[in-house]
């Protein structure tokens, strides 16, 4: 055979051997029916599951534990102190015996205005003896002088003596007052040499020691009430409307006790603005029976001013829009729709929702810039129960 049969050959063969292939190559260029790439690129989305909860505004602030009542004792006499019964942080309840003062000089003036006492009694006896006998001797002269047997200047003398009688009476009377109201005074002063608690309380300041001079003017005890303590605090003006005293609850934390939260609600809202701060001063009691707060701490106080039990609740992160016009996208056999929502109170990472949903429903969280509404999508494996 010659080159050129030959070569005729191989270009025969070429030329089958392409257009067999040529089919092929058309089809590998598409996606086949059936095939992974012909198939719809629907993209993967979280939700949340529209379910109902309880939502408060809280607004907090800091505020401070003052004592509802603290008081200085000062002894009312002058003396030595012969005990001191009490040191600081003593409980103590209204009556309890705090400290001694030396009694033994006031007993004596005790005794002395006894005594006294006793011969002002004794005058007066006298006096009223005396008057009683006067009386009787005025009326055996005026007798005598109706019959005109005694003169006139005796019926006078007797009168004026009668007189006299009754005025040393009169003082004699006035004398034991007196002496009785020196008594008084002098039993009052014993029982003043001892000090006690005016209110139940805690001792926080004990200024003296056994053996001390005191004098009113030395303070020797300072109480503080501590079965109940006052929190003050202030908030702005704007929230004055939403302040009741008695209904608003309030939850307070110190740092002295991280994990425990105190309950109360506000006791008073005081009468006038801080023309300054634009502040309300506002107070609340709790009780502190087992004293485990102190008069002084620093604490956080959350003013709960709305709360909106078991309503409609998603997360904040489904809320997408202005702020005017807020808006969800829900998932509805497996389409999202963008719903308007109207919003209520926040509470962290939550919202209430108003109007626009229902419970169970489902809403997007996240990467809703990427969808719109129409768009089909898969809901991730184990969503929707947030």
């Amino acid at each position: 055979m010659s080159w050129r049969t030959r070569t005729g050959l191989r270009l025969g063969v070429a030329v089958l051997l392409v257009a067999a292939a040529w089919p092929a190559c058309g089809r590998e260029k598409g996606p086949q029916p059936g095939s992974p790439a012909a198939t719809e690129n629907v993209p993967t989305v979280r939700v949340a599951t529209v379910g109902r909860g309880s939502l408060a505004e809280t607004v907090w602030v800091t505020g401070s534990l003052v004592s509802p009542a603290e008081v200085t004792v000062c002894p009312e006499v002058t003396g030595r102190l012969a005990e001191v019964r009490l040191e600081e942080g003593n409980r103590v309840t209204a009556g309890d015996v705090l400290a001694v003062i030396e009694q033994d000089p006031y007993l004596a003036q005790l005794h002395q205005a006894e005594a006294a006492v006793a011969v002002a009694r004794a005058s007066l006896s006298q006096a009223e003896a005396a008057l009683n006998n006067q009386a009787r001797e005025k009326e055996r002269i005026e007798n005598l002088y109706r019959e005109g047997v005694a003169t006139e200047q005796q019926r006078d003398d007797i009168l004026t003596g009668h007189r006299s009688a009754q005025a040393a009476l009169e003082l004699a009377t006035a004398q034991v007052d007196q002496a009785q109201a020196a008594w008084e005074l002098a039993r009052i002063n014993v029982q003043n040499t001892t000090l006690r608690a005016p209110i139940a309380g805690v001792i926080a300041e004990k200024k003296v020691e056994q053996g001390d001079m005191v004098s009113p003017q030395v303070c020797v005890f300072r109480l503080v009430q501590v079965d109940s303590l006052e929190v003050h605090f202030a908030v702005s003006e704007r929230y004055l409307g939403l302040l009741g005293e008695g209904k608003t609850r309030v939850e307070v934390r110190v740092d002295a006790l991280p994990k425990e939260e105190f309950r109360s609600v506000v006791s008073k809202v005081l009468p006038t603005v801080d023309p300054q701060l634009r502040t309300v001063g506002v107070e609340a009691v709790l009780p502190n029976a087992d004293g485990r707060l102190r008069p002084g701490l620093f604490c956080r106080v959350g003013l709960i001013l709305r709360e909106a039990p078991q309503v409609l609740v998603i997360p904040e992160e489904a809320v997408v829009g202005a702020t005017s016009a807020p808006a969800v996208l829900r998932v509805r056999s497996d389409t999202v729709e963008r719903v308007p929502v109207e919003l209520g109170l926040r509470e962290g990472a939550r919202v209430e929702v108003r109007s626009g949903l229902a419970e169970g429903d489902q809403v997007i969280l996240g990467g809703q810039s990427q969808l719109q509404g129409g768009m089909r999508v898969e809901v991730a494996a184990g969503e929707g129960s947030r």
